[in-house]
Order: C-alpha cells, then structure tokens, then sequence
C-alpha cells in the first residue's frame, strides 16, 4: 500500500506527479547540472527541454510538477508567460532561470508566485535550496 499525502484544508489527496520536475535551460552546462542535484536529491525529472517551445510542450503533456525555466530564451515574456500558466496550468510551480536578473525579474518572480529564482550559472547549493521546498 502506498503512502499518499492529503491536503487537510481542501480535503483532498495531493496529486503525486506534482513534485516531478520539467528542466528548460538554454545552456547544457546549467541543464546538467539541475539534472544531477534534482537526481541526487531523489526528485524526479519527468522532461528537458533547451527551448521554450519545447517546454511549453512537456507542460501540456503533463499538466502538474514544477517547472524550471530560463527567462533569457528568445521571445519569453516572463509576466505573460507565468500568467497564463497559472490560468491554464494551476497545479504547475515555477522556479525562474536568468543569466542576467533585474529588479524587475525579483519582483515579478514574488508577486506571480514563483517558488525561487536562480541565476546562471547554475550551483549546487542554490539547487539545493530551491529543492527542499519541492
């Protein structure tokens, strides 16, 4: 028998998929890297992608898990992008990727409800971090 996790204030079981793990980062470097600590920590990986249309696509496919995604590839509009996620996609969460971060880009991350924000080039310990609240 398998252990599931309920949510107490919906009154509801938690969906198990919610804590596999989408990987879209243009660089190879900072793709292998979250791909080897998110592995170490036992958290599963469920696709990769080094585009943002790529990532779109794993997100439709499967509906629920966090999403890592990098802000600087081509034509991504950060408020637009985590806007629509969360009317389409609710039970996706999203930690944000940027080789240049801005005022903007901090602020946009707290107030849309990101689950953290890491800068490029990708470290271990800020994986780490970011993986103890998936």
């Amino acid at each position: 028998m398998a252990i599931q996790d309920f949510d107490f204030t919906t009154k509801t079981v938690k969906d198990p998929r919610r804590n596999q793990v989408f990987a879209a980062v243009d660089n190879t470097n900072d793709l292998a890297t979250l791909y080897e600590v998110l592995k170490e920590k036992r958290i599963p990986v469920a696709g990769k992608a080094t585009d943002y249309k790529a990532a779109l696509e794993l997100i439709r496919k499967h509906k629920v898990g966090v999403l890592f995604i990098d802000c600087d590839f081509q034509g991504v509009e950060v408020e637009q992008m985590m806007d629509k996620l969360k009317i389409n996609y609710p039970e996706v969460r999203i930690v944000l990727i940027s080789g240049s971060p801005t005022k903007e880009l901090v602020e946009t991350a707290n107030t849309r409800g990101a689950l953290g924000l890491l800068i490029k080039p990708l470290k271990k310990d800020a994986i780490l971090k970011i993986a103890k609240l998936i």
